[in-house]
């Protein structure tokens, strides 16, 4: 049995930074040049409705990222990013975890030396023993560099 439903979630993304060249490494060295890894947190909140019941949700999921470039130019920069790692999806109707994933676009405009504007389209999705959610992902916001 299955429902659907396509709430608009929302809510903060933490990305660090943890190398900015994987192809250093030997074992990543036939990546792009210039790939790099992240760790990634994650928290959505909205509302759903499942099988014509309303509920509060919450998702939350960490992992790594893997960051190819795909193009750039002095201000602009376009990667491939593909992520997974743990997650979490609590509604009013029962708790799930699971395995989180994403693969997408990602594209940055520096602002200043230490800020830029990033969109993101993505396809997520969400699976554990008794859950599949997925579908496109669509993020904006501001990166901070310190």
């Amino acid at each position: 049995v299955t429902s659907s439903d396509s709430p608009l979630l929302h809510g903060p993304e933490l990305d660090v930074a943890l190398s900015q060249d994987v192809t250093k490494w030997e074992t990543a060295d036939w990546l792009p040049t210039s790939t790099s890894l992240h760790l990634y947190a994650r928290a959505l909140f909205g509302n759903v409705s499942v099988f014509d019941i309303d509920s509060d949700i919450a998702i939350y999921s960490f992992g790594v990222r893997l960051s190819a470039p795909l193009a750039s130019s002095n201000s602009i920069a376009l990667t491939c990013d593909i992520s997974a790692g743990p997650g979490w999806i609590m509604t009013d109707l029962g708790d799930a975890t699971g395995f989180d994933s994403g693969v997408g676009l990602r594209a940055a405009y520096s602002v200043a030396k230490n800020l830029s504007l990033v969109a993101a389209a993505e396809a997520n999705a969400f699976i554990s023993d008794y859950i599949f959610a997925g579908g496109p992902a669509c993020n904006v916001g501001l990166n901070f560099v310190w």
